[in-house]
């Protein structure tokens, strides 16, 4: 299973290696994929018998990003269950989410919504494709590098807030931050 999960994230890299010239569409879409597979191999513990109500992915303002987002999730499912994407405004929105998407174009206001949302986001894993989304307190940041999306992971934020990501994820991580090492 850890070869068939570490086949899957290079090749969704290698397919969709983004170039300097390509446009924010390609590069929304790979990191979609990425979230896609972050929420299918993340675990919620209050959700482990409700298979009823949809998997529910929230995305902070209406970006392109949430546009690509919506269509790259459409039909798939996480945890047997169909999942959904809403944009979002407020921390009043995030009731039931699993997920909270914060686009890099709407940080410093999303970053303001896990603020004041800080104590209640108890199962709710945070990405952002923002620089500075794993010191702000964002559990996964995804980012470009030589043409290619990576990603960080801050265990620590996860584990804090009920979420637990995969140790396959974790080895394909660039870095995982708060991971003791034995």
């Amino acid at each position: 299973m850890k070869k068939i999960i570490s086949i899957l994230f290079i090749s969704i890299s290698i397919f969709f290696s983004v170039s300097s010239y390509a446009n924010d569409h390609q590069e929304y879409a790979v990191k979609s994929a990425f979230i896609y597979h972050f929420c299918r191999f993340s675990e919620w513990p209050r959700m482990v018998n409700d298979t009823q109500s949809d998997f529910k992915v929230a995305v902070f303002g209406g970006t392109k990003f949430s546009t690509v987002l919506e269509r790259t999730l459409a039909g798939k499912k996480a945890h047997q269950r169909q999942m959904t994407v809403t944009r979002v405004q407020t921390p009043m929105d995030l009731t039931g989410f699993q997920v909270l998407v914060i686009p890099k174009k709407m940080t410093a206001q999303g970053l303001n919504l896990l603020n004041m949302k800080q104590n209640k986001l108890l199962d709710i894993l945070t990405i952002s494709d923002d620089a500075q989304a794993i010191e702000l307190g964002v559990m996964v940041q995804l980012f470009i590098e030589k043409n290619k999306v990576r990603f960080r992971i801050n265990v620590a934020e996860s584990e804090q807030h009920g979420v637990k990501i995969s140790p396959r994820l974790l080895k394909l991580a660039d870095e995982v931050i708060g991971k003791e090492t034995p």
